[in-house]
């Protein structure tokens, strides 16, 4: 698109309104989906499960390495949580799903945006696992207990992946859905709209 070779593309990630003045661009929403935090924990239903954005973010920088971390046991104190350690994996290949997700995590977290940013790749810590593609975080997250990552909505529908509830701007714990993802796109949208005062 910025080349002039094409005059339509699509992609994971929204570009910025300073890139889409610079390069004389139109952007569009087309599908709605969202990523979303999945988990296998034996013997613990994911619709229980709490974690926060920053959370996240530590247990993805592993400053966070066991289920029963105190910061995780505050958030869920109705669950025994397994004195496991959190086998983390994530994307080895490039991709907007990793774009989004870090982004998530750099808007939360300082230490996060500064020691790795967000990206369509990233240099994950040695003690990550590492998949190809949203099919391969599938695979890998079903035959690895104690394991947690990232993923797109609908795979989470395609494959029956347990998912954790995380807390919002609202302090409320939500879970994914396609009426939380159109929530948020609205959102997106109204705060890009131009004020007019009269």
């Amino acid at each position: 698109m910025k080349a002039k070779t094409v005059d339509f593309g699509a992609s994971d990630v929204a570009l910025s309104m300073t890139d889409l003045k610079h390069d004389n661009l139109i952007q569009f929403p087309s599908a709605i989906s969202g990523v979303v935090p999945i988990v296998n924990i034996p013997g613990i239903a994911s619709v229980k499960l709490k974690l926060t954005g920053e959370i996240l973010a530590d247990i993805f920088a592993r400053k966070i390495n066991q289920w029963n971390d105190p910061a995780i046991a505050v958030l869920n104190p109705d669950i025994n949580l397994p004195k496991k350690a959190v086998e983390v994996i994530a994307r080895q290949d490039g991709s907007g799903t990793t774009y989004n997700f870090t982004d998530y995590l750099s808007k939360l977290k300082p230490d996060w945006k500064s020691a790795y940013e967000k990206n369509f790749t990233i240099t994950w810590h040695i003690e990550i696992i590492q998949a190809k593609g949203s099919s391969g975080i599938s695979a890998a997250v079903k035959k690895t207990p104690y394991s947690l990552s990232y993923i797109d909505y609908n795979y989470v529908l395609q494959a029956n992946l347990d998912f954790v509830l995380l807390k919002n701007r609202d302090a409320k714990f939500v879970g994914p859905s396609a009426a939380a993802f159109a929530a948020s796109m609205i959102n997106w949208q109204l705060q890009r709209l131009p004020i007019i005062i009269n």
